[in-house]
């Protein structure tokens, strides 16, 4: 029974630390209340979301148009990149250095929808805001600091596994304690 407990002890520790695949959703409200909504698949790696995929995104309940490309902005050529992988933090605002936009280049002639969220001294430098979406009705919101409101809901897919492992533990724990009674 004793390595019973043990090695179920030690499935849940080394479950918990592991990295963790599943459905992403992030909003940003800028300052002057324009939502930023975006669901996209990716894999919880510590504080960050790495492998993103599956990006579909809103700008005011507007859904921006077609495939998606996510990238991120590159210092060394001072431009997006679809090549340069996303930085999503979960914890940190400041660590992000993202955009997702249609078309088949970042910003490019061909791209009508877009949001980025870079905090890079070199990309402000070229006086553009760390924050900026834009659509092709108009739609447009900027801010020089991330100061809106982000979050960004993290799944816990290892919930659903420990849930059913306490239960069966308490009734392995309830059997043993009925056995001993007799």
């Amino acid at each position: 029974m004793k390595r019973f407990l043990l090695a179920a002890a030690g499935a849940a520790a080394l479950g918990s630390g592991a990295a963790q695949a599943g459905e992403f959703n992030f909003s940003y409200t800028f300052g002057d209340s324009t939502a930023f909504t975006a669901s996209f698949d990716g894999t919880r790696v510590g504080d960050s979301v790495e492998g993103v995929s599956n990006v579909q995104a809103w700008l005011n309940g507007t859904a921006l148009n077609g495939p998606l490309l996510v990238g991120a902005w590159d210092s060394a050529a001072t431009s997006f990149d679809t090549a340069v992988a996303p930085t999503i933090s979960l914890t940190n605002v400041a660590l992000d250095n993202f955009i997702f936009a249609d078309g088949t280049t970042p910003l490019g002639s061909d791209t009508t929808n877009w949001f980025y969220l870079v905090n890079s001294p070199d990309l402000l430098a070229l006086g553009a805001p760390a924050v900026f979406a834009a659509l092709v009705d108009g739609t447009a919101a900027a801010d020089d600091v991330p100061g809106g409101a982000a979050s960004l809901s993290v799944p816990e897919p290892m919930t659903a596994l420990l849930f059913p492992a306490g239960l069966g533990l308490l009734g392995v724990l309830r059997r043993r304690r009925a056995r001993a009674a007799i």
